[in-house]
């Protein structure tokens, strides 16, 4: 474990995340278009920070709107 530690950054789930979480939700309920919670806590992080994602869980992130996914299969070994 940490060695793969050593090997990313670890981000905070800040205030602005928070409130890009808030309004992700809002947004998502509105259109009855849920995911789970702790995807939209990664997707808000992501859309805040301006990061793309890479998931094998296409099926839940593909329903955020601006959130770009990456290929994660790229990445398995």
């Amino acid at each position: 474990m940490e060695s793969i530690l050593a090997e990313i950054s670890v981000i905070d789930f800040d205030l602005g995340c928070a409130r890009e979480h808030a309004k992700l939700w809002a947004e998502m309920e509105q259109n009855g278009n849920k995911i789970g919670p702790h995807d939209m806590i990664i997707g808000a992080t992501c859309l805040h920070y301006g990061h793309s994602i890479a998931t094998l869980n296409e099926r839940e992130f593909i329903r955020i709107n601006q959130l770009v996914l990456a290929n994660a299969r790229k990445y398995i070994v």
